[in-house]
């Protein structure tokens, strides 16, 4: 069974077709080589999301993006997730300057799950300010600003006076994505009103 393990990994290593992967990951679990989503402690969530490793060398970008992902997927019912959701944010928000769109865009995405007002500060303030370069991210990062109106995690008494503003601006940033951003505020707009 050991000799698997190598074989394995390589499999998971190169990104071979989801099925594979999927079954290659399965395999190294049960073969208990790999941790399992309950064997996640807080340390591996934030050492996966930091920009640099213990060598102050840029980190796995891959393993950044996986992370960001799982805790878009599972964050919100996972305990350890819960338990620490402030810190966890906090690390999130940080990837979101990593120099990779794949992390920047599933950062984006989690935050969107497990995020905040403060996050949707954030993250409005970064388009706003057009902070971020790459189309794909831009719109992770509406995805997220609207899925955070839709969780009731923002102070709408606050965001419907600037919203509109701040959108104005967006719209000067991203021209190409005109639609999307319209599309965004007015399901912001609609949550809030809904929340009011």
């Amino acid at each position: 069974m050991e000799e698997a393990i190598p074989l394995l990994q390589t499999i998971l290593e190169r990104n071979y077709e989801k099925e594979a992967s999927k079954n290659a990951h399965k395999a190294l679990q049960q073969l208990r080589q790999e941790k399992t989503d309950s064997d996640f402690e807080l340390d591996d969530i934030l050492t996966a999301l930091s920009l640099e490793d213990e060598e102050g060398r840029p980190s796995d970008w891959k393993h950044a993006s996986e992370m960001a992902t799982w805790l878009q997927k599972n964050g919100s019912e996972n305990q350890l997730a819960q338990t620490n959701r402030t810190v966890i944010i906090a690390a999130l928000e940080v990837v979101l300057d990593h120099l990779h769109d794949p992390v920047r865009q599933s950062s984006a995405g989690a935050l969107g799950e497990l995020g905040n007002d403060r996050t949707f500060n954030l993250l409005i303030g970064r388009l706003k300010d057009s902070l971020e370069p790459s189309h794909i991210v831009t719109r992770q990062l509406l995805s997220s600003l609207v899925r955070l109106a839709e969780r009731g995690e923002i102070n709408s008494e606050l965001i419907i006076e600037t919203i509109e503003a701040r959108f104005s601006d967006i719209r000067l940033h991203y021209p190409a994505l005109i639609e999307e951003i319209n599309t965004s505020e007015l399901k912001i707009k609609n949550s809030l009103r809904k929340d009011a």
